[in-house]
């Protein structure tokens, strides 16, 4: 099973399409040197002239070439594929582009004919087949992914082009990878990024074959006819307009018109025909035996599986020959482990075999790392498919392991096995695809933390990074650890950081570890910081801001709403990342939470205070992996909701800034104390002692109630009075505290015009009439607590009538503060703390308000 799709057309690109060709690995000894031969088209292809005389496109020009005929034929027994191009030459970049012509072949199985190439000047052709111009080239396209696919390209220079000139060939490759066992499958584009004036699709094959189609995307009308037992599919249509494709689309997104064209009626056939390929006959090797018995040694299923792994990964380097056969044939697992290396499929079914031979269920499964989910969509072939995994029985627990990951670490929960929605698994009576995703604890985890020690202007700053990776986030750390040396990663670090302090540098270096218990890894960076104050344009004021980078990378972009295919976004996706500024002296800000749920992530903010130090967090997590075009809008809305909650900015002015500043603008607030509020709350305090003081004169009575003749002794401050008195005396320390909570918000100039005034970055109609609210409540309470504290230690006869209205003062209040605080949600936080006190002034009046108004004690004390 090849590790990536090999095919002789480009996407996207006509001047080298062609026919689905596998890569192929001859069985037999080294082939001879690979040549080409030189012949006039079999007498199975249709004959197309080109009809270079036509109009162009309204739009021909796409990199100095005007494609004026793509034509595909195939013959399905004897299997070849013929391709024709016609190719007009409209600028001097078309010159460099295509004045040469690349064709890819496996000389294994394959045999490459040309049949002419042309140059077409002033309506006269020239001949221009040469062989001396036509070098044939070992290929490998995938060196650097430790890929040799045996594949040869045939390179034609085509010399003396100039603009207007029209290029003319054709060619045939003969021959199927032995492997197939002459099945049948294959791909054709009938619609490409550039304009094309004519498009020929053709398949001929036996009339008692059976073929499965499939037009995808574009939708035409093939002509089918059978003539002599030979069935034809034919689609010819003219004047095939472009269609660019967006950058940054999903994996395995093709908007492009195709036909699939299989053999296969169902993916059960796929796997009768793939399951003879990964049996394992004859005895094993004695090395391979040894490292079984080692392996079915260890107690319990779990520890079997993950030394298994372990040693598949750790001790069999990836290495990939995949020619001929080799293309979808496993090599022996004996010869693997002899020669220690192997691709996808080698190294699959090693680890199968060891497994197997330990008493477990062990079954390739065949994914598509390149379509993922889409693979459902596809015709049953073996195309379909591009890499192979094992599925693993333990009991009731199934486990997908990728033999060909590195670095992976931990229980078999937090083993990460891709994300590729299905996979085939090659069991007998499979028929199916089976669906599957990875272990929730293997999905990639980031948590950072970065902690602050920020010194008055003019000093230097600490910054302490640690940053935990789970799941896959673990793996892809551990092996950029293992691949770039330690002095490269420091100065990345660095870097990092340098791009918001110019003037950082290392305080040491880096740390790298495991989790206890194999649970993730670990790094740890300190830094100094020169400098982390920045002085603003005008001198007036030095800011510091703590911005989540992290998680700003990781959360995608805005912007991408105008767009006619779907946005592609990084996922899975969960990070959070804390930022902790221990500050000089103590501090003010306005604790704020955010949270943002939505069809594409979940995002939370929160940000707390307690002295000088400050915590602010945040924490995204994708959902999916690409945005439909319906829902563009919708994600550009929500991405700009995002990315204004994120970052904290601090100011701070030295008593010689502020006076300045006064100088400059005696109305900029900065320093100054509110004293319009604070007059408003002194009439406020003044009006409702003036009125506590006539309440207290008009309830005494002329002369006390008489004592009580029944229970004399109850007469005093007493009992559960003593309890009641001690609340009443505390009550107004706690009110006291709540006006001191909001006195920065309230009083200090600068925070209440930026809560307050609009246009703010902090403002919110709410604030103004909450902050009020507050504080007078505050105030009135204290009033009020003072006068029943009053009547309470006088033993006043209104006492308990006061009493009982307190609580109800004090239980709406919560009320009204509470609901007015449900609308800013950066004050959010405090709604928690404001329902506990609501319940506990319920559970008070419920306790309280009874017993004063039916107890004996109080009626015998309170009489005056």
């Amino acid at each position: 099973m090849t590790d990536r799709i090999l095919a002789s057309f480009r996407w996207l690109f006509p001047g080298l399409c062609g026919w689905l060709v596998f890569s192929g690995q001859a069985a037999e000894p080294k082939p001879a040197p690979p040549s080409f031969a030189v012949a006039a088209p079999a007498s199975w292809v249709w004959p197309v002239a080109l009809a270079a005389e036509a109009p162009l496109p309204k739009d021909p020009d796409s990199g100095g070439i005007s494609y004026l005929l793509i034509d595909q034929q195939q013959s399905v027994a004897p299997r070849a594929s013929f391709y024709h191009e016609g190719r007009l030459i409209t600028s001097e970049t078309g010159v460099q582009n295509g004045a040469a012509l690349t064709v890819i072949f496996d000389p294994s199985y394959q045999k490459l004919v040309f049949h002419f190439i042309r140059l077409i000047r002033d309506g006269t052709a020239a001949d221009r087949l040469d062989r001396s111009q036509i070098e044939v080239l070992q290929r490998e396209r995938d060196l650097e992914s430790f890929l040799y696919d045996g594949t040869f390209s045939a390179h034609c220079r085509i010399e003396d082009v100039r603009v207007g000139d029209v290029i003319e060939y054709a060619y045939t490759i003969e021959g199927a990878n032995p492997i197939l066992k002459d099945r049948y499958f294959g791909g054709f584009l009938t619609e490409w990024s550039v304009p094309v004036r004519r498009a020929i699709t053709r398949i001929v094959r036996p009339a008692g074959r059976t073929l499965h189609f499939l037009i995808k995307n574009r939708a035409i009308r093939p002509a089918i006819s059978t003539r002599n037992d030979v069935t034809e599919w034919l689609s010819d249509e003219a004047d095939i307009a472009g269609r660019p494709m967006d950058p940054n689309t999903p994996a395995g997104y093709n908007p492009y018109g195709q036909v699939q064209v299989s053999e296969f009626a169902e993916w059960g056939k796929v796997v009768d025909w793939a399951i003879p390929l990964y049996a394992v006959g004859g005895k094993l090797s004695p090395e391979l035996e040894a490292e079984i018995a080692r392996v079915r040694a260890l107690p319990g299923a779990d520890a079997r599986i993950l030394a298994a792994l372990r040693f598949v990964q750790k001790e069999v380097r990836y290495l990939g020959l995949e020619s001929g056969v080799g293309s979808h044939q496993p090599t022996p697992p004996g010869e693997v482990l002899r020669r220690r290396f192997g691709d996808c499929k080698d190294k699959t079914l090693l680890l199968a075999t060891m497994l197997r031979e330990c008493e477990l269920t062990a079954t390739p499964a065949l994914v598509s790392s390149l379509h993922r989910q889409q693979v459902a969509e596809r015709l049953p072939s073996p195309w379909a498919f591009n890499h192979v995994i094992l599925r693993v029985e333990a009991g009731k627990d199934i486990w997908w392991l990728d033999a060909t990951r590195s670095f992976q670490s931990g229980p078999l929960s937090q083993i990460y096995s891709g994300n590729f929605g299905y996979a085939l698994v090659l069991r007998p009576g499979e028929r199916e695809l089976t669906a599957f995703a990875p272990s929730p604890d293997a999905m990639p985890k980031k948590k950072i933390v970065e902690k602050y020690s920020v010194p008055p202007p003019g000093g230097d700053g600490w910054l302490e990074v640690t940053s935990e990776f789970r799941g896959l986030a673990a793996d892809l750390t551990r092996a950029y650890f293992q691949s770039t040396s330690r002095d490269d990663i420091q100065k990345a670090y660095l870097q990092y950081y340098a791009r918001r302090f110019p003037r950082i540098r290392s305080a040491g270096r880096f740390d790298f570890r495991e989790l206890p218990g194999e649970t993730g890894c670990e790094v740890r960076e300190s830094y100094i910081i020169p400098g982390l104050w920045q002085l603003d344009e005008e001198k007036a004021q030095h800011t510091l801001t703590l911005f989540p980078s992290d998680v700003d990378n990781e959360s995608g972009t805005p912007g991408a709403a105008q767009r006619n295919d779907p946005l592609a976004l990084a996922h899975p996706v969960h990070i959070t990342q804390e930022m902790h500024a221990e500050m000089f002296e103590n501090w003010t800000i306005t604790p704020s939470q955010k949270e943002i749920t939505n069809a594409f992530f979940h995002f939370q903010h929160d940000s707390k205070i307690s002295g000088r130090h400050i915590q602010v967090s945040y924490s995204y997590r994708s959902l999916l992996d690409r945005i439909p075009v319906a829902e563009l809008a919708d994600y550009d809305a929500a991405q700009r909701k995002l990315k204004a909650t994120l970052g904290y900015s601090f100011t701070y002015s030295t008593p010689e800034q502020l006076t300045a500043l006064r100088q400059k603008d005696p109305h900029s607030g900065h320093g100054q104390f509110n004293w319009p509020i604070a007059l408003m709350l002194a009439v406020i305090v003044l009006a409702a002692i003036a009125g506590c003081v006539f309440y207290h004169r008009a309830t005494r009575r002329a002369s006390p109630l008489p004592p009580s003749l029944t229970h004399p002794s109850l007469e005093g401050l007493g009992g559960w009075l003593i309890l009641v008195g001690f609340g009443i005396v505390v009550r107004p320390l706690t009110l006291l505290f709540g006006i001191m909570k909001i006195f920065p918000s309230v009083f200090q100039m600068e925070t209440w015009r930026a809560l307050t005034v609009s246009g703010q970055p902090a403002y919110h109609p709410f604030w103004l009439p909450t902050l009020l609210f507050e504080l007078i409540y505050n105030a009135l309470a204290i009033v009020l607590c003072f006068l029943v504290a009053v009547l309470f230690f006088q033993k006043r006869a209104v006492w308990p009538r006061c009493f009982a209205w307190m609580f109800i003062f004090f239980l709406l209040g919560l009320v009204v503060d509470t609901c007015l605080c449900a609308q800013i949600p950066a004050a959010a936080s405090s709604l928690k703390d404001s329902a506990r006190e609501i319940g506990r002034v319920v559970v008070g009046s419920l306790v309280w308000i009874p017993y004063v108004l039916v107890s004996k004690r109080v009626k015998a004390t309170f009489r005056y």
